[in-house]
C-alpha cells in the first residue's frame, strides 16, 4: 500500500522540481517555487469566500498574496541575496570610483 503512495509522491516531487527548473529566469523561478503553496490555494479560496461573504474578498486574497511575496523574499535570501550583495557592493565601489577587482586593478 505505501509503495505507490511513495512512488506518486516522487513523480509529484520530481514534477514539482522540473517546473520550477525549467523556468527561463530567477525571478520566474521564485514565482513558480511558491505559486503552488500560496497563490494557487489562495485562488481557491478566495472563490469560496466570494460565495459565502463577497465582502472579504480583498482581504482574503491580501492574506495570500502577502504569503506568497514572504515565500518569495524567503527563497530571495536563501539563494540569491548573497550575489546580489556583491553585486551592490561592486556598484558602489564603481560609483565611487575605486577599483571593483577588473584584472588591471589586481596588477
Amino acid at each position: 500500500m505505501s509503495k505507490p503512495f511513495f512512488m506518486l509522491f516522487f513523480a509529484f516531487v520530481m514534477g514539482y522540481t522540473g517546473y520550477v527548473f525549467i523556468a527561463s529566469s530567477p525571478i520566474e523561478r521564485l514565482n513558480r517555487g511558491c505559486a503552488p503553496f500560496t497563490l494557487w490555494p489562495g485562488q481557491l479560496v478566495v472563490a469560496a469566500v466570494k460565495i459565502g461573504a463577497s465582502d472579504r474578498t480583498s482581504e482574503t486574497r491580501n492574506t495570500f498574496e502577502g504569503g506568497f511575496n514572504t515565500c518569495r523574499r524567503w527563497l530571495w535570501n536563501a539563494f540569491y541575496e548573497e550575489e546580489y550583495q556583491q553585486l551592490r557592493a561592486g556598484a558602489a565601489k564603481a560609483a565611487k570610483g575605486e577599483d571593483v577587482g577588473t584584472k588591471e586593478g589586481a596588477k
